[in-house]
């Protein structure tokens, strides 16, 4: 958590700031290794593990902590939107998390080879290695009135952000508010919403067609 939570602009600044704190408060306790290498290795060993512990506590920590940002108008408003995160370029990551290369059309593979040395295909190459990175999709419910990470799902760049949301609906404490983007429309996502007993505040567009006079309003 201490690691996690820093300031600090590096990783390793952070690992040896959490190592310093961690000596000092907990001094009956043998010190942490103080390699990143090995740290980050336990991590991902441990993890699963880890956040069953400390998810749960946080969220049990929120009511008694900070009570009065526990909820906003009246109810508990958490943000909700997803978000691509660059990976490493290893054959491992690539395999999991870049996205299905498209065929390239006919005309491209007919193109000479003193063409395609060209910037305009340079500039499209570039692009082309971009579009294939591996790439994490991350989508996550952030408590507006705390600040807290709430929950999040994980997957390739080609992930459903709208499936991940739903997928952490049975998450959310009673009487939620989702406050979230024009991605997020769709009846069944909010259909989803209602079933669970929340609500949702959605932005929409023009291409968005609403059933008008089907209820009320409060403002």
């Amino acid at each position: 958590m201490l690691w996690a939570t820093s300031e600090l602009s590096t990783l390793h600044e952070r690992l040896a700031q959490a190592r310093k704190i961690i000596t000092k408060v907990l001094r009956w306790q043998p010190a942490p290794g103080g390699s990143y290498q090995g740290f980050v290795k336990m991590l991902g060993q441990w993890q699963p593990e880890l956040l069953g512990v400390v998810v749960p506590h946080l969220r049990a920590q929120r009511p008694e902590v900070h009570r009065a940002q526990g909820e906003t108008a009246g109810y508990a408003v958490f943000a909700g939107d997803g978000t691509r995160v660059a990976l490493a370029r290893r054959a491992s990551l690539a395999a999991t998390f870049a996205p299905p290369r498209r065929r390239r059309k006919a005309a491209h593979r007919q193109q000479s080879t003193a063409v395609r040395r060209t910037r305009k295909h340079q500039a499209a190459a570039s692009r082309q290695k971009k579009a294939t990175s591996p790439q994490l999709w991350l989508t996550l419910l952030w408590q507006v009135g705390s600040g807290l990470p709430w929950a999040w799902r994980t997957g390739p760049s080609g992930s459903s952000e709208r499936d991940q949301l739903v997928a952490l609906v049975p998450e959310l404490p009673a009487h939620a508010l989702v406050v979230a983007d024009a991605g997020f429309v769709g009846y069944d996502f909010w259909q989803a919403l209602l079933t669970a007993g929340h609500h949702f505040v959605i932005r929409v567009g023009a291409n968005v067609r609403l059933v008008r006079q089907l209820g009320w309003t409060r403002e």
